[in-house]
């Protein structure tokens, strides 16, 4: 199953969680650069204004608090599980 996290009004739309090792489309709506940056390390991936980008679901189930490295305010919780 495909799974999208949606980057729309410098907030983050993720789903509910995704698989072990899943690939994830990242769509990036907005008019400015984001990142997908996990707080405890793995990934962090660039996504450039109306852009698309691919991120790889950690191996590891849990929860991974995840932010934009560019602005501060926009944080979420990815799961993997």
């Amino acid at each position: 199953m495909a799974s999208t996290i949606t980057i729309k009004d410098f907030m983050f739309e993720l789903p509910a969680s995704v698989s072990p090792g899943a690939q994830v489309t990242i769509k990036n709506l907005d008019s400015q650069a984001h990142t997908v940056t996990s707080k405890k390390g793995g990934f962090d991936v660039k996504v450039d204004p109306n852009g698309t980008a691919t991120l790889t679901a950690p191996k590891n189930p849990g929860s991974y608090p995840v932010v934009c490295s560019f602005h501060a305010n926009m944080s979420a919780t990815f799961v993997v599980r």
